[in-house]
């Protein structure tokens, strides 16, 4: 444990905040209820706090205003108060001490409890070799998404949606001038798709890009198409095992892919780093994908596990977690309002780190003043 934590380990046997729960709460909230106090520390440093809710204050700004229309763990609350939310979380951390940002927000901030236990997964912005123009190694197209029009007509002729298999197998976008790149592993084009944003590497420059788009159709999980399948046992179905899977068995890949008939599109983006449906800037550590029914900008405190990934990508232990985040991405797997997806950062470190993560913790979502 670093000093840095060991100083917020401290700082949490002496901060405490009221645990306000609304009328009716479910057993979960109950429970937590009969604390005396709920401690709160933060384990990241406050430079990234402070990022992530100036990002989530302008991303809400920008979103424009909602009155009282959302509704927050049974409270109704409006884009003013998530706004000013952010902003005293923001001004909290510009001093750059961790300890008296999260001391300061404890003291101040009202904490709600979610209806049940958190269920935690992570995601990542990975790097794919692409190719502008293909070749017989980089074959594989990454797509700008259909105009209105044109998936219309693809629609007509095929007589349904257009699926993973009509495009990827059939050539269903053929001819429309659609791809943005190409790439040499279907596998990672698979997973740029479900982390729904990536960077595109030619070798001499990167291009961002980001989701734009579906093929209007739902999401299935592949790891539970190959549990149904006898493909993996129950107890590796974490990303890493499915991947290698997919790997190691080229004949049977497309068919378990094609599983899955949500297809995404991309656009590229400018900007230095991915970001989220919210409109504001991904934090490593910071951001997180939740339920469309919690607005974004939302901030919330987690505390659970974290995976720690050994050279093969397998999990070797684990770590605590414990911080303040914001909410300012969705994802299609992402349900419930004690569900969250962190954003684990860029590259193959994080996302070895992603493809483990599935714990359980606690979440508060939480509100504070207009001002200090």
């Amino acid at each position: 444990m670093t000093a840095e934590r060991r100083r917020a380990a401290r700082a949490a046997r002496s901060l405490a905040a009221t645990l306000l729960l609304a009328a009716g709460c479910s057993t979960h909230q109950a429970e937590l209820a009969h604390r005396t106090a709920v401690l709160v520390h933060d384990d990241l440093d406050a430079a990234s706090l402070a990022l992530a809710a100036g990002r989530a204050a302008d991303a809400i700004v920008a979103g424009g205003a909602t009155g009282g229309g959302l509704s927050l763990a049974h409270r109704r609350v409006t884009s003013a108060e998530l706004a000013a939310t952010a902003r005293f979380v923001a001004a909290a951390a510009s001093g750059g001490d961790i300890e008296r940002a999260a001391s300061e927000i404890a003291s101040h901030c009202e904490l709600v409890a979610a209806a049940a236990p958190a269920r935690i997964t992570a995601y990542y912005e990975p790097v794919l070799a692409a190719r502008m123009r293909p070749d017989r190694r980089f074959r594989y197209p990454i797509y700008r998404a259909p105009t209105p029009e044109q998936l219309a007509r693809i629609t007509k002729k095929l007589g349904h949606l257009p699926d993973r298999a009509d495009i990827d197998r059939r050539g269903a976008l053929a001819g429309l001038h659609l791809e943005l790149a190409w790439t040499d592993d279907p596998v990672a084009r698979f997973f740029l798709q479900v982390q729904g944003s990536g960077v595109l590497d030619d070798g001499s420059r990167r291009r961002r890009v980001g989701f734009a788009g579906t093929n209007g159709l739902a999401w299935r999980s592949i790891g539970a198409v190959m549990r149904e399948r006898g493909l993996l046992a129950p107890g590796n179905l974490d990303a890493g095992s499915i991947r290698r899977w997919l790997r190691e068995h080229p004949s049977g890949r497309d068919r378990v892919l094609e599983a899955d008939p949500r297809y995404v599109f991309f656009a590229v983006r400018d900007g230095e780093g991915p970001v989220g449906s919210s409109g504001a800037g991904l934090v490593a550590g910071r951001s997180v994908a939740a339920d469309p029914a919690v607005p974004p900008g939302t901030l919330a405190w987690l505390s659970s596990t974290w995976p720690v990934a050994g050279a093969t990508g397998t999990r070797t232990g684990s770590t605590s977690l414990a911080r303040f985040v914001f909410v300012a991405d969705t994802g299609a797997a992402i349900r419930g309002e004690a569900r969250l997806d962190v954003f684990a950062g860029s590259g193959e470190e994080a996302g070895a780190v992603a493809g483990l993560a599935d714990e359980k913790g606690e979440l508060f979502y939480v509100l504070c003043p207009s001002g200090k």
